[in-house]
Parts: structure tokens; C-alpha cells; sequence
């Protein structure tokens, strides 16, 4: 019998099983102090030389909102390359950035504007020594600036170096250990001051 062209001879369909694929995927857990760190408002970093500056924000307790570069690391190499104006932080991050600038780990040259130091209620303060430290590290003068538990900001450092200005007087409540300071600011300014109370018994 002659061959029909085109002609294809039909064979049984057969199940082909394909092989099920779990994919797994990895989501890094977010334990609960992340969690309230992600849900604060960011807090804007007011500074005594104003806008436009390059201001390196070391490990703060609080999320910082723009017009900063925060660094949770103290990498020698990326502040070099940032090459900041200025740098804020709390007093122990400042204290181990200064040691290692002035032990050559961490090769910074001096500060253009000067350091911010964080304190509050929970915080380490700031201390004569601590300022002693900073001006040999960094050769530019420290502002000290109050904050809460969220990063607002109480109280602030002018650059008469005489206590510190309180954005309103009730604030004094949560300035643990400082008192009013009767007298006027040589930078003129009319808004209440507060001193520690240990400093000012010591000088009074």
C-alpha cells in the first residue's frame, strides 16, 4: 500500500508531571524596638550655621529626617568620603569617633562648622572632659542640644556657650538635674536659659 502523505499516526496522549517547586522566601525579622523606631516621625536636625551644610549624624536614638546623612556604623572610610561640615551624634558615639581620629584610625581633617552633641533624660551627658576631647579631634567648637525620647528638641546650645535656650519654659520638667538661669545670654537673646543645677552651685 502505497505511503499517505501527511499523514501522522496518533499516539496516547501521556500526563506529564511536572516537579513542584516550594520557593522559599527569606523576610529578615524586624524586632520591636525597630518596629517603634520605624513608626517615629522623623525629626528635623536644626543647626546654629543654618541649611545647606554637609552634616553627618552618628548613631542617633531617633529617626532623622532630611538634610542629613545618618551613619548607624562609624566607617572611617565613608565619613572621609563624605567629607562632612559638621557632625552630631550622642556623646558616646562623638567620644569613640574623637578617640579613633585621634588615635589615626580614622583620618578626618579638622570640622568646618563644629559638633553637635545629643543629651536628654536617658542619655550620657556632656561633660568639660568630653569637650576637651572633641576640640583636639575635631578643632571646632561643641553645641550641646536637649532631646526627648523622640529626638525633639528641648534646649539647645547658642554660641555663647551659657547654658542652654529652651524652646519654651515648661520644657524645664524634663531637663533632669538643670535649673533656670536668671540672668540675660551675652548672645542677646530673650528666651528662658538652664544650666545644670551642679554647675551653677559650683560657680555661684
Amino acid at each position: 500500500m502505497p505511503a499517505l502523505v501527511g499523514h501522522r499516526k496518533h499516539l496516547p496522549r501521556r500526563a506529564v508531571r511536572v516537579p513542584r517547586v516550594v520557593v522559599r522566601l527569606r523576610v529578615p525579622r524586624i524586632d520591636f524596638r525597630a518596629r517603634d523606631w520605624l513608626r517615629q516621625r522623623p525629626v528635623p536636625i536644626a543647626t546654629p550655621w543654618g541649611p545647606g551644610i554637609r552634616l553627618a549624624v552618628l548613631r542617633p536614638w531617633f529617626r532623622v529626617g532630611s538634610g542629613a546623612r545618618v551613619f548607624m556604623e562609624l566607617s572611617a572610610g565613608a565619613l572621609r568620603r563624605f567629607a562632612p561640615g559638621a557632625i552630631a551624634g550622642p556623646v558616646p558615639a562623638l567620644r569613640e569617633l574623637a578617640q579613633a581620629v585621634l588615635d589615626g584610625a580614622a583620618p578626618l581633617g579638622p570640622l568646618e562648622f563644629g559638633v553637635l552633641a545629643f543629651t536628654g533624660p536617658s542619655q550620657a551627658p556632656l561633660t568639660a572632659a568630653d569637650r576637651e576631647l572633641f576640640w583636639r579631634a575635631f578643632e571646632a567648637p561643641v553645641f550641646e542640644q536637649y532631646r526627648d525620647a523622640h529626638g525633639e528638641l528641648l534646649a539647645y546650645e547658642c554660641e555663647a556657650h551659657e547654658g542652654l535656650h529652651l524652646v519654651r519654659e515648661s520644657v524645664i520638667a524634663q531637663l533632669r538635674g538643670y535649673a533656670f538661669l536668671e540672668d540675660t545670654c551675652p548672645c542677646g537673646a530673650v528666651t528662658a536659659r538652664a544650666a545644670p543645677a551642679l554647675a551653677r552651685a559650683a560657680a555661684g
